[in-house]
């Protein structure tokens, strides 16, 4: 084999090798969701007509988010990454058009959740639309504290029900 073929052949291993890392990585993140969907469904007791519908509609909440987020100019994204040294170096007016495009943007990221929330309680009724985001706060509490009992951070409670 020639240097070439022998370059390409070594560098189409490694970029490979990427692919195969990842792949765990994304059948566990396709894992949580299925049990976030299992778990969200039956604490809010919905039916799956219910939780399509509620799916579509943080597809669309995604999707709106996303379009706000690439109408960002580069100047805007260059402002997220402040320094002290940064600031001083501002004009007060550079520094009122920065807050002010912030909060703009604020504002549209709060009028689509709005519009997603109005939507999905126009479609599923109020409760459950309460029901869906307690379920959502329960998942994530859990989801964090199984994180830091697989680090070590926190011991695991065990059951009180064995003790009594």
């Amino acid at each position: 084999m020639n240097k070439t073929s022998l370059l390409l052949l070594t560098g189409f291993l490694f970029l490979s090798s990427f692919n195969l890392i990842a792949q765990p990585a994304k059948a566990k993140m396709q894992e949580l969701k299925a049990q976030k969907r299992a778990f969200v469904q039956k604490e809010a007791q919905l039916t799956d007509a219910e939780m399509k519908t509620w799916e579509d509609l943080q597809k669309n909440q995604r999707q709106a988010g996303m379009q706000g987020a690439s109408n960002r100019t580069k100047q805007q994204k260059g402002a997220n990454r402040l320094s002290q040294t940064s600031i001083e170096s501002m004009t007060d007016a550079q520094a009122e058009a920065l807050l002010s495009e912030r909060i703009a943007n604020a504002e549209k990221a709060m009028a689509v959740r709005k519009a997603s929330i109005e939507s999905a309680q126009k479609q599923l009724g109020a409760k459950k639309v309460l029901r869906i985001q307690l379920a959502e706060k329960q998942w994530r509490r859990e989801l964090l504290k199984k994180i830091k009992e697989q680090r070590g951070e926190m011991p695991a409670q065990e059951d009180s029900d064995d003790l009594d």
